[in-house]
């Protein structure tokens, strides 16, 4: 999954993931895999998934 915690570790979160990643979020740990830049060695704790369908559950945002 593209979301998940880092839980040793820092990222660049880049412009694009304010949408995505309330800044609530992003202060609790967590950050979006698919477009977070890592600025250290990392470790990180995400959903693990058996099948691409698993991808399917996520809420989108809108608006």
């Amino acid at each position: 999954m593209c979301k998940g915690n880092v839980l040793q570790g820092t990222v660049d979160h880049g412009k694009s993931t304010y949408i995505g990643l309330p800044a609530e979020e992003r202060d609790a740990g967590l950050a979006l895999f698919c477009s977070a830049i890592p600025t250290s060695d990392l470790v990180i704790e995400s959903r693990e998934t058996s099948s691409s369908w698993d991808m399917l559950d996520w809420d989108a945002p809108t608006g």
